[in-house]
């Protein structure tokens, strides 16, 4: 058997083979072919594809690119341009009424909203919240990566899933592989983006002083003056009831990495309310027990970490109704 790795021919051949595997990579979802969109300027783009996730409540835009038109030249111009477009409310209604439009023509509104037990009005504002209220996810299908691809996602205020896919010639015939299966073989979070910007500075100043150690993509690791290796992450008060919620993530492989790491605590800041400097032994036993969002494969994407604020802060698990006090590690902020 003689296997040689070929250049693809274009972006539209790889995306050709995208657009046949878009379960795969993203499981149960809706997915739309790309059309132009534009910023409030009115700078236009077209990317190659949309994708509705309802199970998750996200959207995505989907680009396939090759490494060889240079990640300065023309990828990152491109992945800007859509975040930006994104934002434009006039955009958003685009997508909205053309998400809305195919499952109209598709006739799949009525099945979809007995499944998820709500009327059809119902699903169209679902739509709408999902797509005007969230930022999109942006995943990028490419045939090889470097350090200026993974440079430029971690500088992005957005979610960055990036997939390779690879053509051989395997005795005369062609054939796509990714080479990751459905992984991404880099991603970004947005809340990672949220956690870069916190003050950390004054975070650890207030610890009673330290330093930066390391660095795991823009997760920053500080040693105490104490001994104590710590990374922060940072949330606004959501209402939740009577009580302030804060709401984190933690995708696995950045776990695998602190614990790696000899990270000792995660620090979580409670909007203004103070924070809790929370042993990694709490922390893994929360984990191990809280709800989770899973990948097409079954492999968990991210856990979903919920502590409850005033009277005394507590992490919680909103299916199982299960606790963990969280009261001597609270730190008010001053």
């Amino acid at each position: 058997m003689t296997i040689e790795k070929q250049e693809f021919d274009d972006e539209p051949e790889l995306h050709n083979w995208v657009e046949k595997h878009i379960d795969d990579f993203f499981g149960d979802v809706i997915y739309l072919k790309g059309f132009q969109i534009s910023t409030r300027r009115q700078k236009g783009g077209t990317p190659d594809g949309f994708i509705l996730d309802l199970n998750n409540s996200s959207w995505t835009i989907i680009e396939s690119e090759l490494i060889r038109h240079g990640v300065w030249e023309h990828i990152s111009e491109q992945i800007i341009r859509f975040i930006v477009a994104s934002q434009n409310p006039a955009t958003q209604r685009k997508i909205r009424n053309r998400f809305i439009r195919y499952l109209e023509e598709n006739q799949l509104i009525d099945g979809i909203s007995k499944k998820r037990a709500i009327l059809p009005h119902q699903l169209i504002q679902v739509i709408e919240n999902i797509i005007e209220s969230n930022t999109p996810q942006i995943a990028i299908f490419i045939d090889d990566t470097n350090q200026d691809l993974e440079d430029m996602a971690e500088a992005l205020n957005a979610t960055v899933k990036i997939f390779r896919v690879q053509k051989y010639l395997t005795n005369g015939r062609v054939e796509y592989l990714s080479p990751d299966g459905v992984k991404t073989t880099f991603e970004t979070t947005i809340e990672n983006v949220r956690d870069s910007q916190a003050n950390n500075a004054a975070i650890i100043e207030s610890l009673g002083g330290g330093k930066l150690v390391d660095r795991v993509g823009r997760m920053d690791i500080f040693k105490l003056t104490s001994g104590e290796k710590v990374i922060i992450k940072i949330s606004k008060p959501y209402d939740y009831g009577e009580r302030s919620t804060y709401w984190y993530a933690i995708n696995p492989k950045a776990l695998e990495n602190f614990l790696k790491n000899k990270v000792s605590h995660i620090i979580f800041i409670m909007g203004q309310e103070g924070l809790v400097k929370v042993p990694m032994p709490v922390i893994q036993d929360y984990l191990f027990n809280t709800q989770t969002t899973k990948n097409p494969d079954g492999s968990i994407s991210h856990y979903h970490i919920t502590i409850f604020g005033h009277p005394e802060p507590i992490f919680y698990i909103t299916k199982r109704k299960k606790t963990w006090n969280l009261e001597s590690y609270f730190i008010p902020i001053s």
